[in-house]
């Protein structure tokens, strides 16, 4: 009876490791050590608790205050593509009025303060918010990372009181 050969492929969850050859490593010494090569493929991210959007922000609406029903209007329209949420607060208030939940000026303003002081988002210009990936995003690793970029530079820009590169690169167009 033959031996079946063991598998180079191995696989969890979330990982796949498959060694793909041997390569020569030299000590200062000179001395050689072979080691294996091993292609690692990251099938899809780790430790992710998936919150789906509208339905959270209906909830939210449902059962909480006025900030929270603010807070459920800007869930709802936040941008896939870029993760941005794009509407001034004098429009957010009018928006929410023609739905048929109007909320106050203030209400808003104050929403929308709390939410740039607890790092849900930076400002990127006025009526303009990008929001942090850590937080909220749709999208792959690789546009997570994108969106971290972009996330930090026009949190740092804001702080600076500086316009963005992300800015400029919007008004070009």
């Amino acid at each position: 009876m033959a031996k079946k050969a063991k598998s180079a492929t191995i696989r969890s969850n979330q990982v796949k490791y498959k060694a793909v050859g041997k390569l020569p490593l030299y000590t200062q010494g000179g001395e050689q050590i072979m080691t294996n090569l091993v292609d690692v493929e990251v099938s899809q991210d780790v430790n992710w608790f998936k919150v789906y959007m509208a339905n959270l922000a209906g909830i939210l609406d449902v059962v909480g205050n006025q900030k929270m029903t603010v807070f459920g209007y800007i869930l709802e329209n936040i941008n896939r593509g870029d993760n941005m949420f794009l509407g001034s607060i004098r429009e957010t208030v009018s928006n929410l009025e023609e739905k048929g939940k109007p909320v106050s000026h203030k209400t808003v303003a104050d929403t929308f303060k709390l939410l740039k002081e607890t790092g849900f988002w930076a400002q990127v210009r006025p009526g303009n918010y990008i929001v942090n990936e850590k937080i909220a995003m749709y999208g792959s690793t690789m546009k997570r990372g994108f969106l971290m970029m972009q996330f930090k530079e026009a949190e740092s820009k804001e702080q600076a009181g500086q316009t963005s590169l992300f800015d400029k690169q919007r008004e070009a167009s």
